[in-house]
């Protein structure tokens, strides 16, 4: 569980430094992950460990291909999940709790929540429009949130809770 804390800690360092999560890092974290399940838990165990690192990719695939989280944030999931076995479902819905509490307290600091609204409603027609989903999100700089830090917060909370 700690090792599974500090790759987390690690991941959401280098997000706040480049908006980049190491590849190198989250195929450390998903290999240690299944090495400390075998070991602790046997070779049968390594389903779980295997489902958690593909769950994330399942559920995740849409949102990334519309371009609201980002394929590091995904494969840290993973990461984590190698860990945590299909509890990565739960680790993924505090994180994204986690964020959503993030995104709208960054909406009411900057007082643009209606903007924002108004931003994801022109690409909700316009997916409506063209009869599917687009891959082009309106982003900027002033909209886009480290998600590492509501994963981080998350591991933090499974960890207090699980141990």
């Amino acid at each position: 569980m700690m090792t599974m804390l500090a790759f987390s800690l690690l991941a959401t360092a280098f997000d706040l430094r480049d908006y980049k999560i190491p590849n190198a890092l989250c195929a450390g974290m998903m290999l240690t992950g299944v090495c400390m399940t075998a070991y602790h838990l046997g070779f049968s165990a390594l389903r779980f460990s295997f489902a958690g690192i593909l769950i994330p990719f399942t559920l995740l695939y849409l949102v990334f291909y519309c371009g609201m989280i980002g394929a590091g944030d995904i494969k840290l999931f993973s990461g984590i999940g190698a860990f945590a076995g299909t509890k990565i479902v739960l680790i993924m819905a505090l994180a994204f709790l986690f964020n959503g509490i993030l995104a709208a307290g960054k909406l009411c600091m900057k007082g643009n929540f209606m903007e924002r609204i108004g931003r994801f409603y022109v690409y909700a027609r316009a997916c409506e429009e063209k009869g599917r989903l687009l891959t082009d999100y309106p982003s900027d700089e002033d909209s886009r949130i480290h998600f590492s830090i509501g994963i981080l917060a998350a591991v933090v909370v499974f960890y207090l809770v699980a141990r």
